[in-house]
């Protein structure tokens, strides 16, 4: 189990790297050519793409992680995918309609974007973008690794060149953005669809439509409390601040997304993993010496990241966006714990919709009140601040159920002390001012007392592999 998924998960994270690279690369570009509000505005964008999807797709990609599988022939895949591809573009159209209709109430209070066409070009990122979405996944559910890699970073790298033209060259700045997105993502759909043409069909079947609608509401709703606490922050920051203070937080949150690079590489791989191993009987003792083997690593990565991610953003990003430092590292922290639940997969495995769907709504509601009250305190260093601790709540709820429903192994010292030392980092860079000569002995110290709490501890992955 863990070379597979030391295999896969290369892989994707390969694909998260690149992409994410790229986003960094596209960084002075934006930072430099365009203004805060108008960052704002894309951030939006971003948001909104994942909400539409909720709305139109209703996690119906879940259900294909679920059935695909398990499928007894290959027909019956291309009957699945196929409906579920046909299901979306129809919702993505009526929603698309209504929108239009709705114009501008929309664009009043939601986005502004007074432009008819521009208006209706986000709306075709958001159709394209799922299309991607749900390519990317059945290929991922297949075990093409190298065709999702290629799926996903061809947009990214396309995104990156396009915004040279469109920005820079032709200086259309927001528009400009816009376009490039929108090709891009139209560029994914050409690559995926041909990579998975042979799942595609006309033979759609409603019932197995309405099959996978019952089997993912319960999921839907735990997903938009999910969405609730993952972009919450950036909705009480349009609400009550300004788009000028969206965008700061978009530009640290997308520096915090390095987080992602190390985190959704492994996501994408261990579920299919899970799924497929969870009824082998060394199951439980080969997942628990996997979580002990990786998770201190990338705790330590990360407490590294946001020791020197200040000095990164001051090197890239213009002098107008200097205050999304401290939201960096906040966000950094919250994002790392609001994707932990890979490792404690006990709800999932049991089945436990009800409990991740009370979890989800409790975070969520628990995001939405710190972020208002923290918001009106210390504006968008209070929002990072509230996303981080309803995060840290949400994997806590998440670690203590999942035990009680599917029990690992965890070397909770090395970990625990892992996560602490992360939290402590983060505090002393939010209080003192630490030169680069107190920052390397300091991460020194973490590391040998590391090493030295393995050893003493013995580790307990040792004894999951006897």
């Amino acid at each position: 189990m863990l070379k597979q998924f030391i295999q896969h998960s290369s892989i994707y994270t390969l694909a998260t790297f690149v992409s994410r690279g790229a986003s960094f690369v596209m960084l002075p570009i934006l930072t430099h050519y365009l203004q805060p509000q108008d960052y704002g505005i894309l951030d939006l964008i971003t948001v909104l793409s994942g909400f539409v999807g909720l709305i139109c797709g209703l996690e119906l990609y879940q259900g294909l992680a679920r059935y695909i599988p398990e499928s007894k022939s290959f027909n019956e895949k291309q009957v699945l995918f196929s409906s579920v591809i046909t299901y979306i573009i129809i919702a993505y159209i009526t929603f698309s309609i209504l929108a239009n209709l709705l114009m501008p109430t929309v664009t009043k209070y939601i986005i502004p974007i007074s432009n008819s066409l521009t208006f209706n070009l986000i709306l075709l990122i958001f159709l394209s973008q799922a299309i991607n979405t749900y390519i990317t996944n059945l290929l991922r559910f297949e075990l093409q690794q190298y065709k999702t890699l290629i799926v996903d970073v061809s947009p990214i790298i396309i995104t990156l060149i396009l915004n040279v033209i469109f920005i820079i060259h032709c200086k259309l700045e927001l528009t400009g953005a816009i376009f490039a997105i929108l090709l891009a993502s139209l560029s994914g759909n050409i690559i995926g669809l041909y990579f998975v043409r042979d799942y595609l069909t006309l033979n759609i079947d409603i019932t197995k439509i309405k099959k996978l609608i019952y089997f993912c509401f319960p999921l839907l709703i735990s997903a938009v409390a999910t969405v609730v606490l993952n972009f919450s922050d950036r909705i009480i920051i349009k609400t009550n601040l300004s788009l000028t203070e969206l965008g700061l937080f978009g530009v640290g949150y997308r520096f915090a997304n390095v987080v992602t690079i190390l985190i959704s590489g492994i996501a994408a791989s261990i579920f299919p993993l899970i799924y497929g191993s969870m009824n082998n009987p060394d199951f439980r003792q080969q997942f628990s010496k996997l979580v002990n083997k990786t998770l201190p690593i990338i705790i330590l990565i990360i407490t590294v990241i946001i020791t020197y991610g200040d000095e990164i953003i001051r090197l890239i990003v213009a002098k107008e966006y200097y205050s999304s430092i401290p939201v960096f590292r906040n966000i950094a922290i919250g994002l790392l714990f609001s994707q932990l639940y890979i490792f404690t997969p006990g709800l999932h495995i049991n089945k436990r919709l009800t409990s991740i769907l009370i979890i989800n709504i409790a975070s969520a509601a628990i995001n939405l009140l710190l972020c208002y009250y923290l918001a009106k305190l210390y504006g968008i260093n209070g929002v990072s601040i509230a996303t981080m601790l309803s995060n840290m709540i949400l994997f806590s709820l998440y670690f203590i159920l999942s035990q009680q429903n599917y029990k690992f192994d965890y070397n909770y010292i090395t970990i625990g002390f892992c996560m602490i030392s992360l939290l402590l980092t983060n505090t002393l860079l939010g209080v003192y001012q630490l030169r680069t000569p107190y920052r390397i002995g300091y991460l020194v110290t973490i590391g040998i007392c590391f090493f030295i709490i393995k050893h003493l501890n013995g580790s307990k992955s040792c004894k999951c592999a006897e």
